[in-house]
This record gives structure tokens, C-alpha cells and sequence, in this order.
């Protein structure tokens, strides 16, 4: 993956992140099924039957996981070859997240499960993973091929917030035991969004390394 191709173990990377996402939108289909209501929907109480955010909700998910399963094809050097296909693959992930996933994340936010710390978090995530992606499909226009790969790294890399979000949580659930579930909760949103952005920040320094500019006295040596 691009994203990963210039990093140690980038086969690694590449693998835990392609599968957390597939685990991920795999698991997301139970919020679809009509024999059982998810922990999730039951802890939300009445709010869950409130039409605005039940819509929100369901778009969200949706949209998460048409991100969640282009991006990686969108990443892998090999078919951004086939440029038809990446362009359809890039409508569909540029608008799902555009005019959908971000939208109504923010919409989900002020409501979410860790009270005001964490949806501010999330809106923070929100905001974000829209300019990022924003500023990809600018370049676009804008014919800067380079420039669009790094937003659009950026913009996949917080994606990536919601493998980040599960794989903290677990981790201080089994690794702090004496944190509180809405500690716990709180500080996963957080570190999965720091997390998000160092990733992107560091494989962009390894893959778009930039160069020095030359000095004065070896640019004479040139000449």
C-alpha cells in the first residue's frame, strides 16, 4: 500500500490495517440484522428511535464501510495503474465520505457514547477527515497528482480511525484494567485520532521525503 510502501515492515502494516478494515465493515452488517438489537443500539435508549439520528446512524455506517473497503484499493500501487477503475473507486470514496460519512458523523457526535470529551474528539475527526479529503479532490481538479496522494493519504489514514479506536480500546480494556469503560472510551478516541495523523505524517516524510535546497556557495559549484 502507498501509504505503508517506503516503512519497515510495510507487508505487516498493510496486512493488519486491510483486515482490521474488512473485520470491521464485517462486523458492521449486524447493525442490519432484524433477530438482534447490537449492545451499542440498546445502550442509546430511546435515542436510537429518534428518526434523525437512526438515519444518521445507518448513512454512516454505510458510507464508513464503501471507505473502509475502497480504500485500500485506492492505495495499492499496482491498481492505480488501471485508471478507469481508480476513478470510479475514487468517486465512490471521495463522495461517501464528502456528503455522507463525515456529515453525519458530525450529526452522530454531539450524542456519542463518552459524553462531551469524546464528541469533541469525533468532531475534531470529522472536520478533518473532510478537508483532508476535500483538499484531495482539489488537487485532482488542479492536475497535481502528487499533491492529491498525500490529502488523500491523510484523508485514508483517518479512516484508519476507527481500526486505531477498536485496537486501543482493547488494548487499555486488557492492558489498564482500572480504567473506567467511559475512561477508556474517551481516551481511545483521542489516541486513535493522534495515532491517525502520525501515520500519515510519518510515511509522507518516507515517501515524499523533502529535499534540501541547495546553498548559495553549491549552487556556484554547479555553475
Amino acid at each position: 500500500m502507498l501509504v505503508f510502501s517506503s516503512l519497515r515492515f510495510r507487508a505487516l502494516w498493510s496486512l493488519v490495517f486491510v483486515l482490521g478494515s474488512v473485520a470491521i465493515a464485517v462486523s458492521l452488517l449486524a447493525y442490519f440484522r432484524d433477530d438482534r438489537t447490537p449492545t451499542f443500539l440498546i445502550e442509546k435508549g430511546d435515542l436510537r428511535h429518534q428518526p434523525l439520528w437512526r438515519t444518521a446512524f445507518y448513512l454512516h455506517i454505510t458510507s464508513a464501510t464503501v471507505c473502509l473497503l475502497t480504500g485500500p484499493m485506492l492505495m495499492v500501487r499496482r491498481l492505480i495503474r488501471f485508471r478507469k477503475l481508480h476513478r470510479w473507486l475514487g468517486y465512490a470514496h471521495l463522495n461517501s465520505i464528502l456528503w455522507v460519512a463525515a456529515p453525519t458523523g458530525l450529526i452522530l457526535s454531539p450524542v456519542s457514547k463518552g459524553g462531551p470529551y469524546a464528541a469533541v474528539g469525533f468532531a475534531i475527526t470529522g472536520v478533518l477527515w473532510w478537508i483532508t479529503t476535500w483538499l484531495g479532490y482539489r488537487a485532482t481538479v488542479n492536475r497535481d497528482l502528487a499533491d492529491h496522494a498525500r490529502w488523500m493519504i491523510r484523508s485514508y489514514s483517518l479512516s484508519l480511525g476507527a481500526v486505531w479506536f477498536r485496537l486501543i480500546q482493547l488494548a487499555i480494556a486488557y492492558g489498564i484494567p482500572a480504567v473506567t469503560a467511559r475512561e477508556n472510551y474517551i481516551a481511545s478516541v483521542w489516541l486513535s485520532l493522534l495515532a491517525s495523523v502520525w501515520v500519515a505524517e510519518s510515511g509522507l516524510r518516507v515517501a515524499f521525503p523533502v529535499r534540501p535546497v541547495p546553498s548559495s556557495s553549491q549552487l556556484e559549484v554547479l555553475t
